[in-house]
C-alpha cells in the first residue's frame, strides 16, 4: 500500500477494515453497578444508545484495560481491547458475588470498519442519507450500507474524527466491496492504522495500556472521575493525584533509527524508562511512544537509547506528534 492513503486518512477520509474485534454482550439488572465499582468513570447512569469509556483498574490503581460500555438497549455492549475478551471476563467474575450480570461473548456475530479522518463525518453522513449523525462519542446510530443495516458510532481513535461500524459477519464481503467501490475513499493498511496511532500518541493493550501503569501515567485522567465514589484502585489513583505522586509520563521519542520495543531509556548514563511502541512514520520520520520518569516527560529532553544491539541519541516530545 502506498502512502497516498495515509495522506488522504489525514487530509480527508479514508477507512480501514479491522481486523479482529472484541464484542462483550452484557445483561442483568446490576451490569452498571458493577461496572461503576470496578473502574474510574462513572457510569452510574449509562442512557440507551449512548456509551463511556472507562479504565478498569487493579487494587494497586494499575491498568486492566480501558472499556466503552455501551448501551444498546436490552442489553449492554462492553469493548475492551482486542484479544483480550477472556481476560476481562474472568477478571470480573472474580468480584461478582449474588450480582445479576451475565456475559456471553458475540465478537464472532460482527465485522468491524472504521472511517477515520476530518472528512469523516461527512462520509458517514452519505451513508445515512445525508442525515446528520449525533456526534457524541459512542452515540449509536444505524445506517444501510448495500441494504446492510450496520451500526455506526463515534469513537475516540487515530483520528481526531473516526467512525466505527459494526456490521453483521456475514455481511461483511458486500460492505468490503461497496467501500473498495469509491474511489475518493482509499483504503489503509493496519500498518499505516498503527502509524496514525504511534503519532497520536494514543495507547494500547498491551504495549502502553497494562498493570506496569496507572491511568494517570497513561494519558488517561479525562477517563478519570475523582467525584465518584469508591472503586477498585480509586484510593490509590486518589493520592497520586493529591500529592502528584506520578513517577512516569507517556512520551513520544524520535529518533534516527527504529527503536526496538523494550530497549531502554537513559539519561546520562542512569535508566529512566522504556521504548512501548515504534514505527517510521511517513510524516516524522522513526517515532516511538515510551514511558519516562516524569521529571523528563519535557519537550526537547535528550535522551540515549539502548537497543540490543548500539547505543542512540534521541529526544523526547509531547504527544501527539505535531510538524
Amino acid at each position: 500500500m502506498s502512502s497516498e492513503a495515509y495522506t488522504v486518512a489525514k487530509n480527508s477520509a479514508a477507512w480501514f477494515e479491522h481486523p479482529n474485534v472484541s464484542i462483550l454482550q452484557v445483561q442483568g439488572a446490576d451490569v452498571l453497578d458493577l461496572l461503576q465499582r470496578m473502574s474510574t468513570n462513572d457510569v452510574h447512569s449509562i442512557p440507551a444508545l449512548t456509551g463511556k469509556q472507562t479504565v478498569v483498574t487493579t487494587d494497586k490503581g494499575r491498568i486492566v484495560d480501558v472499556i466503552a460500555a455501551i448501551n444498546m438497549g436490552e442489553y449492554f455492549w462492553w469493548l475492551p481491547s482486542t484479544g483480550h475478551l477472556p481476560e476481562i471476563v474472568q477478571w470480573f467474575r472474580k468480584y461478582i458475588i449474588m450480582d445479576d450480570v451475565r456475559f456471553m461473548d458475540v465478537s464472532d456475530d460482527w465485522h468491524s470498519f472504521e472511517i477515520i479522518g476530518p472528512a469523516a463525518s461527512q462520509v458517514v453522513m452519505q451513508l445515512n442519507n445525508h442525515s446528520p449523525l449525533i456526534s457524541e462519542l459512542f452515540s449509536v446510530s444505524e445506517v444501510f450500507i448495500e441494504d446492510v443495516g450496520c451500526k455506526v458510532m463515534r469513537v475516540p481513535s487515530v483520528s481526531d474524527v473516526s467512525y466505527q461500524l459494526f456490521c453483521p459477519e456475514g455481511t461483511a464481503e458486500k460492505i468490503r466491496s461497496f467501500f473498495t467501490s469509491l474511489n475518493t475513499l482509499p483504503v489503509i493498511s493496519q500498518h499505516e492504522y498503527e502509524m496514525l496511532r504511534i503519532e497520536k500518541g494514543v495507547g494500547k493493550f498491551p504495549n502502553e495500556l497494562n498493570v506496569e501503569h496507572n491511568p494517570l501515567e497513561a494519558g488517561l485522567l479525562h477517563l478519570i472521575n475523582f467525584r465518584k465514589g469508591c472503586y477498585i484502585g480509586q484510593e490509590v489513583i486518589a493520592r497520586l493525584d493529591t500529592y502528584n505522586k506520578v513517577k512516569v509520563r507517556l512520551v513520544g521519542i524520535t529518533c534516527g533509527l527504529l527503536l526496538p520495543i523494550d530497549s531502554n531509556i537513559f539519561i546520562d548514563g542512569v535508566e529512566y524508562g522504556k521504548i512501548t511502541s515504534s514505527i517510521e512514520s511517513n510524516t516524522f520520520g522513526n517515532i516511538s511512544l515510551g514511558y519516562i520518569r516524569q521529571e523528563f516527560a519535557v519537550e526537547g529532553i535528550k535522551v540515549t537509547i539502548k537497543t540490543p544491539n548500539e547505543i542512540v541519541d534521541a529526544n523526547i516530545t509531547l504527544l501527539p506528534f505535531t510538524e
